[in-house]
């Protein structure tokens, strides 16, 4: 059976001076050095327990009866009245029934002074007065140790350093060595790095130094550090086994004596803690008095060590996610209640144009910060949030000091942190002005190109058709692919000399519009007139997309309908709709297009049954939509509010609705644009999700790398530890795509992400690189 058993499950310390000894029916699994006559491991069980009348027939009846599962018994041994044992009989699972044996011999008043100080040997020749002097000095060591512990508790991060060395030169003194070191374990590189040196001949007294010691291919070496836990050589010179690595980099580096403390941190090798002297030293030897005292010293040090990394981890995962708020144009900020403080992120400063170095601001000033028109309607959401302890949200215009508008969403969070009302509120916001901008020109040209009663057809940038109006329809029926084939399968063009759609989208490209006059023949048979106009179509980040072709016959008159100024809107990825309602009526939907169904419901129906739009608007909502409706002073108005679907659940959208007036100036209508903004409403839990994410990742997964990938494919974050075995910065990776980014590991990469994104859940795969194996976990955040 493995030592690693021994340790983990019984915690027994071989050094001991009280007995102690583990067996199952088979084997010793374990025994201490302190048992009489030398006995070992490899000796049978019932040799340890000869002299204690009926014991062994005990044991052995515990081990044959498949019904007793527990054991408990004492024994004194025959002929020794001081030598007293108890066994302890258990089942372990995935071992069978073991048996654990517990003893202790009485000493006289000076062996139990220092008892724990020395071993058997040891503490038979010392007298009471030698025995209270290494007490003494043990306390003092052990002093020393609460000590350093206390200081690196209260250190902060610039006087950790110098704590380390402090720590360092007390142990190397106290214990007589010449040199002190700390090596850091890097597994990744299979070096030990030499983190911290003390050497007390030197001028300065504290060198730190710079250098490693290569492990590459030492496992007996590192599991004898993990068997042994305190390896302690009083002079090589007179060592059996002077072929250890520990001992030929001893005698590298000049030293006779040495004390080889291992550092483990959930159950892995953090680091090494080592006292060396190039003189033999008697005392260091595994019944070392202060072992117990240096091996907790080294733990104190890989605590300090684990707290600096931790402290390094939070600061650079600060930076992600300040860097990730500021590509995002988001911030949050936080009310400290008791100062009246607001404090806020870097994207919030970014975001309102304040001192980067500026975290904290007064209540008053941060309300400063919305223009006048709004505050009032800011702070009435705030207090009802406050009321009923529930999230609010919103939109107002920030003017910055060149004049410069940013339209801002905001949403505001208060929880009821206890049952005496304390509250914790706390806010994000969001610079959407991009956002809007293409709304009003999305807005804009919909209600031009809806009163246009010509064909218009929409391509993508391979002229494949993703949208074309009712009128589009019957300008003749494709060939083959019907709706979403080629334009070329709608009609084709016969100029002479000959001109080809790619010409005009090339033509369009370049002047930003193409309007040509060509001979069409459709798929009717007939050749007419036509006047073609071609306009590429760009996204919010001015990419082009792909065209709108607007078709207008030039002999016919084209019929359009009643409504046709009400058609759908062209642009691919807009979920717009338009409807009409009378206020005079209840607000009675007279119109609303067919994407209506989106909720659930059918537009014909709503129409026919005379239904009010307020039928579907949350109660709460009520008086949003009705606000300024009443009498109407402006042109158009802006709102948002929830709509139910028919499904049972509320949706938010916003509504874009102007007024049309009759000759006498009363409104008889609402013309309205009316779009889900449900996930927009989500943004700030998206950003929670990523936080939380990147904390996780960067804090708890070495050897990991975490990358945070666009709806494009496009790497936006890349952080973790492993680059260095690519080859490959961090930097390298950020603006690229996967296709740019991956070559020989594409194949496995991209099926996995899109599959992931498609079937919207987590995957895994194992790929290979560099002669290293990986798992690549895809993760979708919608």
């Amino acid at each position: 059976m493995e030592k690693e058993f021994d340790k983990d499950l019984f915690q027994g310390d071989e050094k001991s001076l009280d007995l102690f000894l583990v067996f199952d029916y088979s084997q010793v699994i374990f025994s201490s050095d302190n048992w009489q006559h030398q006995l070992s491991e490899k000796n049978s069980w019932d040799t340890f327990l000869s002299g204690f009348s009926g014991l062994v027939n005990e044991v052995n009846s515990f081990f044959n009866n498949p019904n007793q599962s527990q054991l408990q018994l004492s024994s004194t041994h025959d002929q020794n009245s001081e030598f007293q044992i108890s066994v302890e009989g258990k089942s372990v699972e995935g071992k069978g029934k073991i048996c654990i044996v517990n003893g202790k011999y009485h000493y006289s008043e000076s062996q139990k002074a220092a008892g724990f100080l020395l071993d058997n040997e040891q503490s038979a020749t010392l007298g009471q007065e030698d025995a209270a002097a290494i007490l003494r000095r043990k306390m003092k060591f052990d002093q020393q140790i609460n000590d350093v512990s206390t200081a690196f508790l209260n250190a902060s991060e610039a006087e950790w350093d110098k704590v380390f060395m402090t720590a360092l030169s007390m142990v190397v003194k106290s214990q007589n060595a010449e040199v002190g070191n700390f090596f850091y374990v890097n597994h990744e590189l299979q070096q030990l790095e030499c983190f911290f040196e003390y050497k007390e001949k030197a001028d300065n007294g504290a060198i730190k130094a710079n250098k490693n010691i290569s492990i590459e291919g030492q496992s007996d070496f590192l599991n004898n550090l993990r068997a042994s836990g305190f390896i302690a050589v009083d002079d090589l010179r007179n060592l059996k086994n002077r072929n250890s690595y520990e001992a030929i980099i001893a005698e590298k580096l000049g030293f006779v004596a040495y004390i080889i403390v291992p550092i483990f941190a959930e159950n892995n090798l953090l680091g090494l803690f080592t006292l060396s002297n190039s003189e033999p030293q008697p005392n260091w030897n595994s019944n070392h008095i202060n072992r117990f005292g240096i091996k907790q010293l080294a733990d104190v040090f890989g605590a300090a060590l684990i707290n600096r990394s931790t402290k390094s981890k939070l600061f650079r995962n600060e930076k992600l996610l300040s860097s990730t708020e500021i590509l995002a144009k988001s911030g949050s900020w936080r009310l400290q209640n008791s100062g009246r403080k607001i404090f806020l992120s870097k994207g919030m400063n970014k975001i309102f144009n304040l001192d980067s170095s500026n975290d904290v601001i007064e209540i008053s000033d941060f309300l400063n910060l919305i223009p006048v028109n709004d505050r009032k309607l800011v702070k009435s959401k705030v207090q009802g949030a406050l009321k009923n302890r529930k999230s609010v949200s919103g939109e107002f215009v920030f003017s910055n000091t060149n004049g410069k508008e940013k339209h801002i969403s905001y949403v505001i969070q208060v929880n009821q942190l206890t049952s005496q009302s304390n509250l914790e509120v706390f806010g994000y916001c969001n610079d959407i002005t991009e956002k809007k901008t293409v709304e009003r020109r999305l807005l804009f040209e919909s209600q031009i190109l809806a009163q246009v009663n010509e064909p218009i057809y929409v391509t993508d940038l391979n002229l494949k058709v993703v949208y074309m109006n009712e009128v589009a329809i019957f300008e003749g029926e494709p060939n083959q692919n019907g709706h979403g084939g080629k334009i070329s399968d709608f009609f084709k063009i016969t100029n002479e000399p000959p001109i080809s759609f790619k010409e005009l989208v090339n033509k369009a490209s370049a002047s930003g519009i193409c309007v040509e006059e060509v001979q069409i023949l459709d798929n009717s048979g007939h050749i007419q007139p036509y006047e073609v106009s071609v306009k590429p179509i760009q996204n919010a980040e001015v990419e082009k997309i792909g065209y709108s072709f607007l078709v207008r016959n030039l002999t016919t008159k084209i019929q359009g309908e009643k409504m046709a100024k009400k058609a759908k809107l062209i642009i691919e990825n807009s979920a717009a709709i338009l409807f009409e309602v009378e206020p005079n009526e209840g607000f009675k939907i007279s119109y609303i297009t067919e994407n209506i169904n989106q909720f659930g419901y059918v537009s014909e129906d709503l129409v026919r049954d005379s239904v009010s739009l307020m039928d579907f608007i949350h109660p709460d909502d009520h008086c949003v939509f009705e606000k300024e409706l009443i009498c109407p002073e402006k042109a158009q108005y802006n709102r948002e509010y929830r709509i139910l679907s028919s499904d049972g659940n509320y949706r938010w959208v916003e509504d874009k609705i102007r007024p049309v007036f009759d000759a006498e100036g009363k409104v008889v209508l609402y013309e309205g644009l009316l779009q889900d903004v449900t996930e927009r409403k989500k943004d700030r839990l998206e950003i929670e999700k990523i936080q939380d994410r990147y904390r996780v990742l960067a804090s708890n997964i070495p050897f990991t790398n975490v990358f945070l990938i666009d709806k494009n494919y496009r790497y936006l974050v890349a952080e973790g530890s492993n680059f260095t075995n690519w080859g490959f910065e961090k930097s390298y990776f950020i603006g690229r795509t996967l296709k740019e980014v991956h070559t020989v590991t594409r194949k496995v990469v991209e099926p996995l992400i899109l599959e992931a994104v498609e079937k919207k859940k987590t995957l895994s795969d194992l790929i290979t690189y560099l002669e290293r194996v990986y798992e690549l976990t895809a993760k979708p955040i919608f």
